[in-house]
């Protein structure tokens, strides 16, 4: 069930993938596991949904970013090198196995 309501929200979750963004607030739902949603025009015509306690309208603290591990920064890191060098003939990306650091 949606109640009806106007006016404007903003994502303050820096973990939402809409982080930042202001959006025009179209409703306020109870879904599934009765957790409070906004419901958001995404783009003109098409409607979505945030979590309540991802915007400025949360009396809760927004919660803190996901920190990335130095596994997640090296595959991030040779995916980044993978992609950087796709389109150039003959060479081959860098991976870090065959990255040798200088002392």
């Amino acid at each position: 069930m949606t109640e009806e309501c106007e006016g404007e929200i903003t994502v303050t979750d820096p973990r939402h993938p809409l982080f930042g963004r202001k959006l025009r607030l179209a409703g306020l739902a109870y879904l599934p596991g009765h957790v409070r949603h906004c419901q958001v025009e995404i783009r003109p015509g098409h409607l979505g949904y945030v979590p309540f306690a991802a915007t400025h309208l949360s009396r809760e603290p927004a919660g803190a970013a996901a920190v990335l591990s130095a596994a997640a920064v090296a595959d991030l890191v040779a995916a980044f090198q993978a992609v950087g060098f796709a389109g150039k003939a003959r060479r081959r990306p860098c991976t870090l196995q065959r990255v040798r650091r200088r002392p």
